[in-house]
């Protein structure tokens, strides 16, 4: 399951805009690596208290991403990946694209538990989801 966590000044991002950032999160990570977008997790706020510095001074402006996420894409989806969070991720939270900074870290999907299972390798979810119990299956919305 991705975890995104993402760090921006205090107060920089209103109530709608942080909703409308997890939004644009799920939505690039789904469509740029095809896993369902339950899997996808965002947690805003990270830090909240702490101060960031960029070039030794207050960040004011940067939105900074931090995103662990399973290994095993190709270079390709990853620069796919990037590129839709930060154009989405932009647009959410109406700041220039330039000042959306993105980190992915890749774990090894035996390093992963998620429903008291260990996660797939990158596309093998089908047949992880048809392996879940049936009424773990329902309350996710895994169709048959």
């Amino acid at each position: 399951m991705p975890t995104y966590m993402v760090f921006s000044a205090p107060g920089a991002l209103t109530a709608e805009q942080e909703q409308r950032v997890a939004e644009a999160i799920t939505a690039a990570h789904s469509k740029s690596t095809g896993a369902p977008r339950y899997y996808v997790q965002v947690i805003l706020g990270a830090g909240e208290g702490c101060r960031r510095f960029v070039w030794g001074q207050p960040s004011q402006k940067q939105l900074w991403i931090r995103g662990d996420i399973r290994a095993g894409r190709s270079d390709e989806q990853l620069k796919d990946l990037l590129l839709e969070l930060m154009r989405g991720v932009a647009r959410a939270a109406e700041i220039d694209e330039e000042d959306v900074w993105i980190d992915l870290n890749e774990v090894r999907p035996t390093a992963i538990l998620k429903f008291r299972t260990v996660f797939p390798p990158a596309g093998r979810e089908k047949e992880w989801e048809e392996s879940l119990p049936a009424p773990l299956r329902e309350k996710l919305g895994i169709t048959p």
